[in-house]
């Protein structure tokens, strides 16, 4: 087939092409190929006489756009091994559309949702210590058949005819949080002992804290407690923001500290981490397993509140009973302040940060375009989305450690107490929610923003 009707055959799948130069992977006229890329069938014939490319970004159907796997072949690069190693982790890749290129690699076309993040993407698993892997998206091109190179040629072993499966659901994932553990590691924290990592990468020194972080509030005291404490770690290290690889690099340090509590060989316990990973990203794709880290991605680039927001927020640490900018209490807390009224309120540290971390979470929810059976004042929110903001924005940890499994919920408890009015008990300091209704372990429940809402000019 020559390269004008292969061309036609691409555009017919959705694909956008790139003109090459003949025998090579350089674009045909230097810089701007990009805005002359071919989109129609009718401009096929401006392809004719050079080897031709395929856009990574194309709209391949309906709602999705094009993401290709490069596998590199050569010898020392890497590429078959990192594949057998992420089959080993994740299963085997979906099969779908793929090219086999002169050096003996692969091209995997394969289909992602439109909104999935694909740029700057090309080195993510490089990053994750995948090597001889590139992924192909926005702003870049892979050579495609029928084009030949000095080396020889490349040819569809499955063609596009066959269709071009979905990414797999632990990839896309890893797209939309760019690589990153999550949002504990990419906002700078106030206490530099927090634990957790603390770069965009799980390098050494990052990895070692949050191994340490692992053992400490999982630790196993004999041998029927591993599966348990081994799922809980899983799904604590997956809501934290971790890739899968991440989670089971952690993991596997994990179960090498405690080898000689647990009487399963350690081959076998590698096994059941893998099907316990499996498992979560599993429920993650059914929504059985909620992450609450991407429900607030906006905390990382800081969620931009308003003027009036933030001048709510800097009265809160000192209040004075007769500042305009109290919220007004209901007839059962008149005095609440204080008894003599006239000192002013103060605020602690954390207070305050939690304070904030209501406002973010209002503000937040607010914003949410389906609010559908909610009313203007009132939001859903977890107590473990609470949690994860106030680590995410201000490194304080709310998790109970394992020496005191309660501490983190009784520290909670106080927080909010501080001001959230729930059960007919007034807040003790400054009323700015109301639970209205609790939700089922593990659900939002329903707050009113009554003090909160001088905040949204309303």
């Amino acid at each position: 087939m020559n390269t004008v009707d292969a061309a036609k055959d691409l555009l017919g799948y959705g694909f956008h092409l790139v003109s090459l130069r003949p025998g090579s992977k350089e674009p045909a006229g230097g810089e701007g190929w990009q805005e002359r890329a071919v989109q129609r069938a009718a401009d096929a014939h401006k392809l004719k006489g050079g080897n031709i490319g395929v856009l990574g970004g194309s709209p391949v159907r309906e709602g999705c756009r094009l993401l290709v796997i490069d596998i590199d072949g050569k010898n020392g690069a890497g590429g078959p091994a990192s594949v057998r190693q992420i089959e080993a982790v994740y299963g085997s890749l979906p099969a779908t559309a793929t090219v086999r290129t002169p050096n003996d690699g692969y091209h995997l076309y394969y289909a992602v949702p439109a909104d999935t993040p694909l740029c700057g993407i090309s080195g993510l698993l490089k990053r994750l210590d995948f090597s001889g892997i590139d992924l192909i998206g926005d702003g870049l091109y892979v050579v495609a058949p029928p084009s030949v190179l000095a080396s020889g040629p490349y040819r569809w072993t499955r063609g596009p005819d066959e269709g071009l499966a979905l990414a797999p659901f632990w990839l896309r994932h890893l797209l939309r949080t760019g690589g990153r553990p999550g949002p504990v590691a990419c906002i700078p924290t106030q206490r530099s002992r927090t634990p957790g990592p603390a770069s965009r990468l799980l390098g050494p020194d990052a990895l070692s804290r949050l191994v340490d972080e692992v053992v400490a509030r999982f630790r196993l005291e004999g041998p029927n407690q591993r599966n348990d404490n081994m799922h809980r770690a899983v799904g604590s290290l997956f809501r934290r923001g971790l890739s899968p690889a991440q989670v089971r690099e952690v993991m596997l340090r994990w179960h090498e500290h405690f080898d000689g509590v647990f009487q399963t060989p350690f081959a076998e316990a590698v096994c059941n981490l893998d099907q316990s990973i499996a498992l979560t990203l599993c429920n993650i794709e059914r929504g059985v397993f909620s992450l609450a880290s991407p429900d607030h991605l906006a905390v990382q680039k800081g969620f931009p509140l308003t003027a009036q927001q933030r001048a709510f927020l800097d009265r809160l640490p000192v209040l004075l009973p007769s500042s305009p900018s109290l919220p007004p209490s209901p007839p059962h807390r008149k005095g609440v302040l204080n008894g003599q009224r006239t000192k002013a309120l103060a605020l602690t540290n954390r207070e305050r940060q939690f304070a904030e971390i209501l406002l973010v979470l209002a503000a937040y929810e607010r914003a949410k375009p389906n609010r559908e059976g909610m009313k203007p004042d009132e939001i859903r929110a977890t107590n473990q989305q609470m949690i994860d903001l106030l680590l995410a924005r201000h490194g304080v940890d709310l998790n109970p450690t394992s020496e005191n499994q309660g501490a983190g919920k009784s520290q909670l408890r106080r927080l909010k107490a501080t001001f959230v009015t729930a059960c007919g008990r007034p807040a003790r300091k400054v009323e700015l929610l109301e639970l209205t209704r609790v939700g089922e372990r593990g659900q939002p429940s329903v707050y009113r923003l009554t003090g909160l809402l001088q905040a949204f000019g309303s």
